[in-house]
């Protein structure tokens, strides 16, 4: 798996005979299970917002992960929030697929991504914004995720957009194995 490649084990690499679609598609695996979730976040004011909560890989299909997030508390608030979901497919005709469904939000956020296998990531790129901004004023157009594993009980997803022609990290999202 990805994570066993980081930290020493199995190849990330593409071996002979596989396609680079197939071995991101199998590392999709390496986000199933139960995890911690610490987060942040910049609100509306470009003030950094964190949160803490669980979330719990499940398979989503033969080629699909779903990230179902519960127990989420945010910091300032005196609720706790769940059913919030992130898809990770893979369509072997046309790549990677990232969707977020979150309450908070009236539109489900949709990117198509790649594997990158000489770095381990994926990234994931916005694709038909129903809406021009995101929470914060963020331009949902320029914006990115990027999915990456740092060993097997640690992963990361962040997200990044362009802020006066540089690329700022406006979100981090940090799953570690309970």
């Amino acid at each position: 798996m990805l994570a066993e490649s980081i930290a020493g084990g199995q190849s990330a690499t593409v071996a002979p005979g596989e396609t680079v679609g197939y071995v991101g598609r199998r590392h999709m695996r390496d986000f199933l299970g139960e995890w911690k979730l610490v987060a942040w976040g910049l609100d509306e004011n470009g003030e950094r917002v964190t949160a803490t909560g669980f979330a719990n890989g499940v398979p989503a299909g033969e080629n699909a992960t779903q990230i179902i997030y519960r127990d989420v508390v945010v910091e300032g608030l005196d609720e706790t929030f769940g059913g919030a979901t992130t898809t990770l497919t893979y369509d072997p005709g046309r790549g990677f697929f990232l969707e977020n469904d979150y309450i908070f939000l009236e539109e489900t956020l949709t990117f198509t991504g790649e594997y990158l296998a000489d770095k381990n990531t994926y990234n994931y790129y916005s694709v038909n914004p129903q809406s021009d901004t995101l929470p914060g004023g963020v331009l949902q157009s320029n914006s990115r995720v990027e999915i990456r594993i740092a060993s097997p009980s640690l992963w990361f997803a962040e997200g990044y957009t362009h802020v006066d022609g540089q690329e700022a990290k406006i979100q981090s999202y940090r799953f570690m194995k309970p």
